[in-house]
């Protein structure tokens, strides 16, 4: 399991130049290896609309990570598989996950197949029934398997390999397990469903933004409009017990009591 640990060495890296403060969310992309780099391919795209991050750590240092991180702490963050449900479980912060569509599957078992006659799908999770439904249907040889962890993916991983499967569909923990081991593998998420998360964690951040104005706008207490001559003589009458000069205006020729 040591080489598990190589996916969370390396620092997170700034993408964008410092916004002005609060015109735009903060969003932590939280990801290892080929969604790392899908993450960076599209993250220009959102320069305008997002002070974006991508943190390339997982689990536990990126939990640590968001918990160092301060007044710079994330508004909200996007991860997948595995990842994405350890720190939707652990951190106070929204999590969006990177969900692959159907096209996505499909397209990536058409390529699988195109090389290799035996064909594993590796899921974090249950594989979707709607998956085992279009296999079913169109006959196609896949061998369906699924993790809850980092470790269970390396098992999984192992024990397809044993089995004589040659090329394994999977999130980017899974592929860099299976070439590791010596085999083939393709990437299961797309630019699509990455830009499909970064939206909706934009529209999740803006709204919660917008209420927090709000709200900060209720709170904020309410100026006097009175004159502040007439607030001065409100009070020296309190101090002095004088007479109430309600409405007194400096000059009036109103007798009031000196201090």
């Amino acid at each position: 399991m040591a080489h598990l640990q190589s996916y969370v060495l390396a620092p997170p890296t700034r993408m964008n130049r410092p916004p002005k403060p609060g015109s735009r969310p903060r969003v932590w992309a939280i990801g290892i290896s080929k969604l790392r780099d899908l993450f960076r391919d599209i993250a220009d795209e959102y320069d305008t609309r997002a002070d974006l991050r991508l943190v390339s750590r997982g689990y536990e240092d990126a939990v640590n990570e968001i918990a160092v991180a301060g007044k710079n702490r994330p508004d909200i963050v996007v991860a997948a598989g595995s990842n994405g449900t350890y720190l939707k479980a652990r951190i106070d912060v929204p999590v969006v996950l990177v969900t692959p569509t159907g096209f996505d599957v499909m397209h990536a078992l058409a390529r699988a197949r195109r090389d290799a006659s035996s064909v594993a799908l590796v899921t974090y999770g249950d594989t979707p029934a709607e998956v085992r439904r279009f296999v079913a249907a169109y006959g196609i040889d896949v061998v369906f398997a699924a993790y809850q962890s980092a470790q269970d993916a390396e098992a999984c991983v192992l024990d397809l390999r044993d089995r004589g499967v040659k090329t394994i569909v999977g999130p980017g923990l899974v592929t860099d397990l299976a070439a590791r081991a010596g085999m083939e593998s393709v990437f299961l998420y797309s630019r699509a469903s990455v830009r499909a998360a970064f939206d909706t964690a934009l529209e999740v951040a803006q709204a919660a933004l917008a209420r927090r104005c709000r709200g900060t706008r209720c709170a904020r207490p309410r100026r006097s409009h009175q004159p502040a001559s007439c607030a001065r003589a409100r009070h020296r009458a309190r101090c002095c017990g004088g007479p109430p000069v309600a409405g007194t205006r400096a000059g009036s020729g109103r007798r009031r009591t000196r201090c």
